[in-house]
């Protein structure tokens, strides 16, 4: 065999444990883990969830991969006018995730409508 064929069999090999890893852990999850009670337990995952670890998680799900592919296509086809949005999204992510976060976080709020 060669040195490419070897490299192709360790591709398949470690997606594959990549793929068995991550359907591993939901159904551990699901039938062995901790149950939620109620909305809160499984907003704050009964309380072991830091507030830094909430920040990422609002920024990543706002910066998904279609910000990172959409964005560089609508400066090329709006031309600055897009600046306006991305400048306005770089002004309000710090003032959600250190200013509005911590408030609904210390109250125990599980939505911005409660």
């Amino acid at each position: 065999m060669t040195s490419s064929s070897w490299t192709m069999i360790w591709d398949y090999i470690v997606f594959l444990a990549f793929i068995i890893g991550c359907s591993a852990i939901p159904l551990y999850s699901k039938f062995w883990g901790p149950k939620e009670r109620s909305k809160a337990d499984y907003v704050f995952a009964t309380g072991s969830v830091s507030i830094a670890a909430m920040m990422m998680s609002i920024a990543r799900g706002t910066l998904g991969v279609r910000s990172f592919l959409g964005y560089p296509s609508e400066l090329y086809y709006r031309g600055s006018a897009m600046w306006e949005t991305l400048w306005g999204m770089i002004c309000a992510y710090p003032i959600v995730i250190f200013i509005f976060v911590p408030v609904y976080y210390n109250l125990g709020i599980t939505s911005v409508y409660q």
